[in-house]
């Protein structure tokens, strides 16, 4: 067993900022997905009635990984999950601003699966 440490306040006050501003992001990755994934969809599909696919495969993305993200938070632990989570939403927002950019539908579908990816960290 490990001994526990108690931190300075000063430290504990600011991670507990720290944490709470990546909590609040992580959270707030689902809603702009959601206000701004159909409406992207719609411009950049090759058919209209493909305009609400990327927010079906975000659902699909957070579903598929939400098991996998809680094995590795049991195994190395909430931070290790956390951290790999989060970076997941880095390359999400990349991917996503470079699929907009080259008008690529398809790659912001894979986007939104790894923004669902990115939620089933926050969930």
């Amino acid at each position: 067993m490990r001994a526990e440490v108690t931190l300075p306040v000063g430290q504990q006050n600011r991670n507990i900022f720290r944490l709470a501003t990546a909590q609040a992001l992580a959270g707030a990755n689902s809603v702009v997905f959601y206000a701004t994934g159909a409406i992207v969809g719609d411009v950049m599909a090759p058919d209209k009635a493909l305009a609400t696919l990327p927010l079906t495969i975000f659902v699909v993305g957070m579903a598929a990984l939400i098991l996998p993200f809680g094995a590795l938070a049991r195994r190395y632990g909430r931070r290790a999950a956390f951290m790999a989570g989060t970076s997941t939403g880095v390359l999400t927002g990349l991917t996503a601003a470079f699929a907009v950019v080259t008008s690529s539908f398809w790659l912001f579908c894979i986007a939104g699966f790894m923004s669902g990816a990115y939620a089933a960290v926050a969930v």
